[in-house]
């Protein structure tokens, strides 16, 4: 015979686990995301390189201002930023940006966003890094 208690553990361990799926299943809603990494840049780099890094987000509908720049530690390098407006629709993306380096001494930044039919494409112009050291490649999703 089943007793009411056996039931009671029953119903709330199912209740539990169904409150888990709903939650693990619900998407967060921010405004503003983030990109970023902080890497070693040569000073007029004299070979071809590239570094990436890439995240995993889901992303609300709507319109989104999307950015992409290289600072020094304390200031933006002008050439390396670029901006976009675009409308996004909801779903998960693969978020993947890259700073390459060439043979003239120059880097530029690209970044892509993808949901699996088709990317999106930011890139900034190229750039020179003056002075070798830590600088942060970013990039900022910031929904209206």
């Amino acid at each position: 015979m089943v007793s009411r208690r056996i039931v009671a553990r029953g119903l709330t361990a199912l209740a539990a686990a169904f409150s888990a799926a709903v939650l693990a299943a619900t998407p967060a809603f921010a405004s503003w995301a983030p990109l970023t990494r902080t890497l070693w840049l040569a000073s007029y780099p004299s070979m071809p390189g590239a570094a990436h890094m890439t995240r995993d987000i889901y992303l609300a509908a709507g319109n989104y201002t999307w950015t992409v720049s290289t600072d020094n530690g304390t200031t933006r390098i002008g050439w390396a930023e670029a901006q976009r407006e675009l409308y996004l629709a909801a779903g998960n993306y693969r978020w993947t940006c890259t700073v390459f380096s060439n043979t003239s001494g120059l880097y530029k930044n690209t970044c892509s966003l993808d949901a699996g039919g088709g990317a999106a494409y930011l890139e900034s112009r190229l750039y020179e890094v003056v002075k070798s050291g830590d600088h942060t490649l970013a990039s900022f999703l910031n929904k209206h």
